[in-house]
């Protein structure tokens, strides 16, 4: 009985301690925010246009508490072992709480305390395999869509 128990502690250490290769191109998908009239061929360009997410930091987070990051290379590739388990992936500004572009003047941050707590993404790791499910860290918005923007100064369109 003594070694029943004892291998199955060495199983649990085992499984728990279990790293599994992550690998995952993050591609940015842009759409034109300009304020003149596009023509067609401009939005549908600007729209299937991938460009790489090149040199950045993704924060890893268990329970509340980031536990590790991803670093994309030059091309976006994110290369990682990771041990098994459920991680909230969160960009830059949300880890750092700041506000993704210009100054808090501009945010309503009482707005932004809520925003920061929302993952952009959610990364599920075991040993059946990998599922990520991205909720906004490969796409570009326009200045006017971020949430919490006291104003939004959306361009006139012009014909």
């Amino acid at each position: 009985m003594k070694h029943l128990v004892l291998v199955f502690a060495f199983l649990s250490v085992v499984a728990n301690g279990q790293t599994n290769a992550f690998e995952h191109k993050f591609e940015i998908t842009s759409q034109y925010c300009g304020g003149a009239t596009p023509t067609e061929e401009v939005v549908l360009a600007s729209n299937h246009k991938l460009k790489p997410f090149a040199n950045k930091t993704i924060y890893m987070y268990k329970k509340g508490k980031c536990v590790d990051s991803l670093i994309t290379d030059s091309l976006g590739w994110a290369r990682k072992r990771i041990k098994s388990g459920k991680y909230d992936l969160f960009l830059a500004y949300k880890h750092f709480k700041k506000v993704p572009f210009g100054s808090e003047s501009e945010f309503d941050m009482e707005c932004m305390k809520k925003e920061w707590m929302k993952p952009n993404g959610t990364l599920k790791i075991s040993w059946k395999g990998t599922h990520f499910i991205d909720r906004g860290i490969s796409y570009k918005f326009c200045p006017w869509q971020y949430n919490c923007l006291k104003e939004r100064h959306i361009p006139e369109k012009q014909n």
